[in-house]
């Protein structure tokens, strides 16, 4: 009986610790609704057959989660590179909670003059990360 007790407690808070996590959706969810706000076109082809997240008259724009945030500098690069537009990067992040993220790709992103943007899955709250030197962000 103790022992059934005990599982049912663990199972118990197991359950109760997942109800209070936010689920983050899947990229495409936060590439559509960037797009929009961007007014920018979505998934753009290019001649060698890779997919652009988001192109607009300025930006080829890659949306990466906040641990893939070195991937995002590659990719970005390489699509501004490839149609001739500034290099940016939508990272989709777990509020401050993903800080260690935003540092690292500002380090990178202010070197190479990438434009970044976060997006808090748990708002969809999004802003344009300031580089002076170094760099600063308010979620809208």
């Amino acid at each position: 009986m103790k022992r059934i007790l005990i599982l049912f407690g663990l199972l118990l808070l197991s359950a109760m610790s997942t109800s209070f996590q936010s689920t983050r959706l899947k990229e495409s969810y936060y590439q559509n609704g960037f797009a929009i706000i961007m007014k920018g076109q979505k998934e753009v082809v290019l001649d060698d057959m890779t997919r652009v997240d988001i192109v607009t008259d300025t930006f080829a724009i890659e949306v990466d989660f906040a641990e893939k945030w070195s991937q995002g500098v590659g990719q970005a690069l390489y699509y501004a590179e490839k149609l001739n537009k500034k290099a940016g990067i939508l990272l989709v992040v777990n509020g401050r909670l993903d800080e260690k993220y935003v540092r690292r790709l500002m380090m990178v992103a202010i070197n190479h003059n990438i434009t970044v943007w976060l997006m808090d899955y748990n708002t969809d709250d999004w802003c344009k990360v300031s580089q002076y030197y170094e760099y600063s962000y308010f979620f809208k």
